[in-house]
Order: C-alpha cells, then sequence, then structure tokens
C-alpha cells in the first residue's frame, strides 16, 4: 500500500501522450559526458536482447563530441558493460518532442528541456523518482495497465504507467533529494555515489521492464 494521506485513485495522473512502440527514453545531465551517458548504457544493459526501447542521452550545456569521463568508463567496465562510442551531444526540440519518457538528472534540468516544447512536461521524471516509482509498481497495478500482447506493447504499457504514478509514487519531501550531483572533475567519492545513485535507479527500471515484457507469459 502506499503511505499517501490522499486517494490513490483520486491522485493518479491519466497518461496524455500514447507511448511509442518501441518506447523512446531519452536521459538529460548537463555536459552528456557523465550521468546521462553512463544512465544510458545501463539502461541498454538491463534491456538486454528484449528490444522494445530505444535510449538515448543529451546534454544541457554539452561538452559536443566528448566521451565518456575516463572515470566513468572504467566503472562501467568494471561492471561488464563496454563503453561504445559515445559523442556528447546538444540537447535539441526534435529529441525533446520524440521522447517518450525523459528522465532528468536533477531537476534544474526540466528548466532547459521544457522551453525547447513545452508538452514535455507531461513526460519529464527525475531519473531517481523513476526508480523509485518503477521498484514500487505492484503486479496488480501492471495486471490493469499492460494490456499489450507483444513485449515492445508491454514494456510501453508498463512506461504510461510510471508517467501515471508520477504525482503519487517515489516522491520525497524534499525534492531536491533527487538531484543527482553533478560529479564532472568532482571527488571520487562524489563521482561513486553518482554512480551508485545511478545504478540503482537504472537497475529498477530495467527490472520493471522486463517484469512487463514477460508480464502474462507464465500464466499462459
Amino acid at each position: 500500500m502506499r503511505a499517501i494521506g490522499v486517494s490513490f485513485a483520486c491522485t493518479r495522473l491519466t497518461p496524455t501522450k500514447r507511448i511509442s512502440v518501441p518506447a523512446s527514453l531519452l536521459v538529460v545531465c548537463t555536459g552528456n559526458v557523465c550521468r546521462s551517458p553512463v544512465a544510458e548504457h545501463l539502461l541498454r544493459a538491463g534491456v538486454g536482447a528484449l528490444g522494445g526501447v530505444s535510449v538515448a542521452s543529451a546534454g544541457t550545456s554539452a561538452l559536443s563530441g566528448r566521451g565518456v569521463e575516463e572515470q566513468f568508463a572504467a566503472r562501467l567496465r568494471e561492471h561488464g558493460i563496454e563503453p561504445f562510442q559515445h559523442s556528447a551531444r546538444q540537447l535539441t526540440a526534435s529529441m525533446v518532442s520524440s521522447a517518450d519518457l525523459i528522465l532528468v538528472s536533477a531537476r534544474e534540468h526540466s528548466q532547459s528541456v521544457v522551453p525547447l516544447y513545452p508538452r514535455a512536461n507531461r513526460v519529464i521524471v527525475p531519473l531517481r523518482q523513476a526508480g523509485r516509482i518503477a521498484a514500487e509498481i505492484t503486479d496488480v497495478e501492471l495486471s490493469e495497465s499492460v494490456t499489450s500482447t507483444t513485449a515492445e506493447g508491454k514494456i510501453a504499457d508498463a512506461i504510461g504507467l510510471l508517467l501515471s504514478l508520477r504525482g503519487v509514487a517515489g516522491r520525497t519531501q524534499d525534492s531536491g533529494e533527487d538531484d543527482i550531483v553533478d560529479p564532472y572533475r568532482a571527488p571520487v567519492f562524489v563521482a561513486d555515489a553518482a554512480l551508485d545513485e545511478i545504478g540503482q535507479a537504472t537497475r529498477s527500471l530495467g527490472e520493471l521492464f522486463q517484469r512487463a515484457a514477460y508480464f502474462g507469459v507464465a500464466q499462459r
């Protein structure tokens, strides 16, 4: 049961955007060399062979053309993930308008996303909050929301469910707690903390997509 002070039925949001199949995820940070490309890598790894999700990343003040910072590339390799050839890119209106779910590394990034495409406000969720929502989604909620018959469609349904829960699930008393501190050229302990937060959130999202993709298969 969700620990909230108001009725769940009254506060759950109705999705206002049809989720594409396959769904398109966009992760946003500042320079697109630390937080967002790492999250992109981990989300791709979490989805694995499922397909059904397109994952990309961009920066609000991108260090265009730069690769993933080496300390983060090294940590990805420690987890058995070989970084692909990444080239930092600047966030554009086209990227924003085509995304079904925009995962921001910190709430300040929303202020750069929305002016590019105001309707994007409907699909923006802080990465850490999205991870908590994903972890809290129950099988009952999936059964009520996952109606598609293909893996791609089921994942899209799950993303729609996640977006509908933004107002009631995974929230913190202090919205700033969802911000992942920018680890660019920061001390090692800051970078490690950022990696842990990104890892936890992307792992929960990957597990949700896996659950959704195979939902109902065992019952057949």
